[in-house]
């Protein structure tokens, strides 16, 4: 499965909200082809409600691209099946190329989709000379946490949905 491919046939002309994931998947479930559990969860955060048909899922992702919104990877060759040193040696490889994307699209907001990640997205940002950047921080919707990604995500909507731009936020 080319995963960049498919992740490229949803990109918007204008990223205003990019969002982060640590990597690819290891197995064929990927959130631009709506079978993940990102993509549910995130589909249950914008309509409060999990998807009824693969259909209805493939429509909320168009929407997500008409948003302007966008998901790319810190990592681009899949990370959840390595060991913790060599987990985060992946991340820190994959600074520079986030930071070469967020100078690229030039996103109004950037939503990071796992908490572990965001010292090395907040470095990506700062390398990308984009102090202004709006940055969140989310957890996961995996492991427990898929309730509270899905209420933090749809308490930021309304921002996403904004011009404004101000400083990183997020734990």
């Amino acid at each position: 499965m080319d995963f960049e491919q498919t992740r490229q046939d949803y990109r918007p002309q204008k990223v205003t909200a990019l969002f982060v994931g640590e990597s690819p998947p290891a197995s064929e479930k990927f959130f631009y082809l709506g079978n993940s559990n990102l993509a549910r969860f995130t589909f249950k955060a914008f309509r409060g409600r999990r998807p009824e048909s693969d259909a209805e899922m493939l429509g909320f992702l168009r929407d997500f691209q008409a948003r302007g919104f966008y998901l790319v990877d810190l990592c681009l060759e899949p990370v959840n099946g390595l060991k913790r040193p060599a987990r985060h040696a992946a991340r820190r490889r994959g600074i520079e190329g986030l930071a070469a994307t967020i100078a690229r699209v030039r996103p109004r907001s950037l939503v990071v989709v796992m908490k572990g990640i965001k010292p090395e997205v907040v470095r990506a940002v700062e390398i990308a000379s984009d102090p202004g950047l709006s940055v969140h921080v989310l957890p996961f919707p995996a492991s427990g946490h898929q309730v509270e990604y899905v209420e933090e995500l749809r308490a930021l909507l309304p921002a996403l949905s904004s011009c404004a731009r101000s400083e990183v936020t997020g734990a």
